[in-house]
């Protein structure tokens, strides 16, 4: 992983933008244990805020975009791609998996969708990322730049096909997610990856009991403290507080949104 962040990115000049979204998540909380009641796999924050992001993709269409030769694209469908810590017997490494249409999707059909391709990650059998990492492994990160620059620009610039060869096209969907509360951080800004091409990336931390002020007395109260990057090239701050109100609204109320 090391030599592919080493070949991705060129320059520490971009267009990003952070924030912190801080959403109430009492109601998350009871909604997450009504969802795993029964579930094939447990429902968790980040299977929540992925659909949450697939929903206001699937709103503001505007978002759903890419950038191809220096013209905006319109995807043709909302795909996520959520970031996974991959615990090995001999190391530790951070891959992902691809969810296609995740605002079409249930709470559980994520949820049992990231299973199912983790577990695939974890045996070494997606084709894709093998491919790409037996390439890298073979080469120094000099080579490797080269290597993925060309990759990025047939996938991405030039918008050509390369499934024959195994590597899928925009893997990395309209947006990504990780989950933060895994590595124990509550609180970090994850660069946008280049060549992933998206515009949006989201931290998610683990939810905490927090103390607020309500009628004039501290009482507690969960809360969820999302961290955001997007790409300002493709959100504007109009489009941008949109997006991020009705993100709010979602994870306050899932129930009445999902």
């Amino acid at each position: 992983m090391r030599k592919l962040a080493l070949s991705g990115w060129s320059s520490t000049f971009d267009a990003s933008i952070y924030t912190i979204l801080e959403c109430k998540a009492d109601k998350l909380q009871e909604y997450l244990k009504v969802q795993s009641v029964n579930a094939d796999v447990p429902i968790t924050t980040t299977h929540i805020v992925t659909l949450a992001l697939g929903k206001v993709f699937e709103r503001y269409p505007v978002l759903n975009r890419v950038i191809i030769r220096k013209k905006f694209r319109q995807r043709a469908s909302v795909d996520a791609f959520v970031i996974v810590n991959l615990r090995k017997k001999e190391s530790v490494d951070l891959s992902g998996v691809s969810i296609e249409s995740a605002n079409n999707l249930s709470c559980q059909d994520i949820a049992n969708t990231m299973s199912t391709k983790v577990k695939t990650l974890r045996e070494g059998k997606d084709p894709g990322i093998a491919k790409v990492h037996g390439v890298l492994d073979k080469l120094n990160s000099r080579v490797a730049y080269f290597v993925l620059k060309t990759l990025n620009v047939l996938l991405g610039s030039l918008n050509m096909s390369l499934s024959g060869l195994g590597l899928p096209k925009h893997r990395f969907g309209s947006f990504m997610v990780s989950n933060l509360g895994s590595l124990g951080v509550d609180e970090a800004f994850i660069p946008l990856f280049p060549p992933a091409r998206c515009p949006l990336i989201a931290g998610v931390p683990k939810v905490k009991s927090i103390a607020v002020v309500k009628n004039g007395e501290v009482v507690a109260e969960h809360q969820l403290r999302l961290c955001l990057t997007m790409d300002h090239r493709y959100i504007d701050g109009f489009e941008g507080a949109k997006a991020l109100r009705y993100l709010k609204k979602i994870i306050e109320n899932p129930s009445a949104h999902l």
